[in-house]
């Protein structure tokens, strides 16, 4: 089965329901939503990374995990345009971010855009607040993944 590393995994069908989990149990060690390629995803997926940031003590995480997941959402939104699943998660110190689609099509990073060109430069940005990000091929899409340190100045 495709989905079978996720087995386990709580998974909530609406940002409400996947914040009011967190309320509930708030050592939960993963958040995720599940998200329509639309306007609004990323201000959804920046309140999940809040949240999430808050409850576990992280603080400092907090603006650089916003703009990594503001990148990858609008990465679907723009590109991929299928529904998406957010997961976040601690590991120690560290932040683990995911964004997963419905799309094949594995993101291209052409390096610093130039400056007269709208847009191009949200793995740029993602490659400057991670300490690493990449992209993994699933069956039916692909996973855009990222871990922030909370000793990295980068933010």
């Amino acid at each position: 089965h495709p989905d079978a590393a996720l087995a386990g995994v709580p998974a909530w069908p609406t940002l409400d329901g996947a914040l009011a989990a967190v309320a509930a149990t708030p050592l939960a060690a993963v958040l995720t939503a599940d998200l329509a390629p639309a306007v609004g995803a990323a201000r959804q997926a920046r309140e999940l990374v809040t949240t999430g940031c808050e409850r576990w003590g992280m603080p400092t995480l907090t603006d650089p995990a916003c703009i990594a997941i503001t990148e990858m959402v609008n990465n679907v939104v723009a590109h991929a345009r299928t529904p998406m699943t957010v997961r976040l998660a601690p590991q120690e110190t560290t932040l683990h971010l995911a964004v997963r689609d419905h799309s094949p099509r594995q993101p291209a990073f052409a390096g610093i855009s130039p400056p007269n060109r709208a847009g191009g430069r949200g793995l740029l940005l993602i490659d400057t607040v991670t300490r690493r990000w990449g992209s993994s091929a699933v069956p039916d899409g692909k996973v855009v993944w990222c871990v922030l340190h909370p000793d990295d100045e980068a933010a």
